[in-house]
């Protein structure tokens, strides 16, 4: 794997946007979980806000490593990123307030930021899997 090289892994998370879809792995119990969601980029920061109620909030207080994967298109093909880490449940109601109000579909899932069922997950990355559309190898980077 190689050592974090600043520019590079900064130009690679700038390709997930301010809001991305992605598929989240999770683990339940010994089955691995994969579903699609929205992750959302606050400040230098990734999360997801999701439901206090869904499994993957099961799932997550059980095994909190997590693999969150998106496609990367253009002219020369399909590519991808793959970053691991853990997902942490975010409990300072400041950052969960902004994150909820800088978020445009918060309101078609919850009534406010202090709804008891809106939680907001931080995703705390680890490594780093980039796979440029037209290269045929991937570069790891290790982002902790």
């Amino acid at each position: 794997m190689e050592e974090r090289k600043e520019a590079d892994v900064k130009d690679i998370l700038m390709m997930m946007g301010d809001m991305k879809t992605i598929y989240l792995a999770t683990i339940d119990g010994e089955t691995p979980r994969v579903r699609p969601l929205t992750m959302v980029r606050f400040g230098s920061e990734h999360f997801i806000l999701t439901g206090a109620n869904d499994a993957k909030m099961r799932q997550l207080s059980e095994n909190d490593n997590v693999e969150v994967c998106m496609d990367v298109k253009d002219e020369k093909g399909t590519g991808y990123i793959r970053i691991d880490g853990e997902m942490e449940i975010v409990k300072d109601p400041k950052l969960k307030w902004d994150v909820a109000m800088n978020t445009c579909y918060f309101s078609e899932y919850w009534s406010a930021p202090d709804d008891p069922t809106y939680t907001l997950l931080h995703f705390k990355m680890k490594n780093l899997e980039f796979l440029r559309p037209g290269d045929i190898y991937s570069k790891k980077f290790k982002l902790q």
